[in-house]
């Protein structure tokens, strides 16, 4: 008797967490809202992303075995990356960042800039395509550019994003300091 009370405590106790979690939690995107009822203007959208933001992620790109003496570790064709930073949107199109990145084991610093812009083909939400285009000194490597979907939340506190380059794997979310 005393199991099946406590079998059927903790049914009820599933159920209502799964109801509280699936059933009842907000929608957290700006892109959730349609144009017209959240955005009286691009303008409106494009505010949120102003200011400066964190971010770290990690990922894989694939790379091409990389030249003599750069030590890093491939895992088939892929070479794991991760990076920690800050990037400032300027509420205009334009961003500039500073990063701390790891490729396949060794780590250095970066700086990079792009720019941001609405995204047109969907004008009913509020996400953005950028580019962004990274620099660094160590081990020779060349700037590399990525480009980006973006999506803000509601609020402009947080951004998720995903890289839409073929052959790089990476998401994440970005910070508001």
């Amino acid at each position: 008797m005393q199991t099946r009370r406590i079998a059927f405590a903790v049914m009820i106790i599933f159920a209502l967490s799964s109801l509280f979690i699936f059933g009842f939690s907000p929608k957290a995107l700006a892109s959730d809202i349609p144009f017209p009822a959240a955005w009286e203007h691009q303008d409106s959208c494009l505010s949120l992303l102003n200011g400066n933001f964190t971010y770290g992620f990690q990922g894989f790109t694939l790379f091409a075995p990389p030249p003599t003496g750069i030590p890093f570790d491939q895992i088939s064709a892929y070479v794991p990356f991760s990076m920690a930073g800050t990037v400032t949107f300027d509420g205009h199109g334009k961003l500039t960042s500073l990063d701390f990145a790891n490729l396949g084991g060794g780590g250095f610093p970066r700086t990079g800039s792009g720019t941001y812009a609405f995204d047109t083909t969907n004008p009913n939400y509020c996400s953005f395509n950028a580019t962004w285009t990274f620099t660094s000194n160590a081990f020779g490597l060349p700037p590399i550019t990525l480009h980006f979907y973006l999506v803000p939340g509601l609020d402009g506190k947080v951004v998720a994003w995903v890289v839409t380059d073929p052959g790089t794997i990476s998401s994440g979310l970005l910070q508001r300091q």
